[in-house]
C-alpha cells in the first residue's frame, strides 16, 4: 500500500523564502539588487501557484504546482546559499556577478504580453468580453488608446484565450 506525505503548505514555503531572503539581504557585501530580483520572481511564482487550477486529477495542474513549488524552493536554497556564504567568498562572487554585463531584458512571450495586456486592462477599469471565434468585445471603448487597440488587435487570440482562461470559461462549439 502507498502512503503519502502532506505537502508543506505553499504559504509556509513562501514565509521561509522570506525569511532566508531578509537574513542574506542584511549581510554585508550581499549583492541585494540579485537577491530582490529573485525574490519578486519567486514571489511571482507564488501567486502564480495560488491561481493555478485546483483540480487534482489534472496531470498538468499537478505539474505546474510542482514546478512552481521548486522554482520557490530553489531560490530559498539560494538564499541560504548567500545567507551562509564565508565574507571571503562573497566578495569574489560578487565581483563576478558585478563584472558581467547587463544582459537586455528578456523578450515577453507573446502568451506573457496578452496576460499583461488583461492586467492593464483590468487596472484601468476595462472590462473584455470573449464571443465566438474569439470575437472581444471591450467596455468602455472610449478608455481605449490607438495603441491599445492595435495590441488587442495583434494579441486577440492570444488575449482570447487567456481571458477565457483567466475566467474559466468553457465553450462548445
Amino acid at each position: 500500500m502507498q502512503t503519502t506525505t502532506a505537502e508543506r503548505p505553499i504559504s509556509d514555503v513562501v514565509r521561509e523564502m522570506s525569511a532566508a531572503h531578509a537574513a542574506a539581504r542584511v549581510r554585508s557585501g550581499a549583492p541585494w539588487a540579485k537577491l530582490d530580483a529573485m525574490a519578486l520572481r519567486a514571489q511571482y511564482a507564488a501567486g502564480q501557484y495560488e491561481r493555478t487550477g485546483a483540480n487534482l486529477n489534472s496531470v498538468a495542474d499537478r505539474e505546474a504546482k510542482a514546478r512552481i513549488r521548486k522554482t520557490i524552493e530553489d531560490t530559498t536554497a539560494e538564499f541560504i546559499r548567500w545567507r551562509d556564504m564565508p565574507q571571503e567568498r562573497m566578495a569574489r562572487e560578487v565581483a563576478v556577478i558585478n563584472a558581467r554585463p547587463v544582459s537586455p531584458a528578456p523578450v515577453q512571450t507573446p502568451e506573457l504580453q496578452a496576460s499583461a495586456l488583461l492586467d492593464e486592462f483590468s487596472q484601468r477599469g476595462i472590462r473584455l468580453d470573449v464571443g465566438s471565434k474569439n470575437r472581444i468585445s471591450v467596455r468602455p471603448a472610449h478608455l481605449l488608446t490607438d495603441h491599445d487597440k492595435a495590441r488587442l488587435t495583434t494579441l486577440r487570440e492570444l488575449v482570447a484565450a487567456a481571458w477565457l482562461d483567466r475566467n474559466q470559461v468553457w465553450i462548445c462549439e
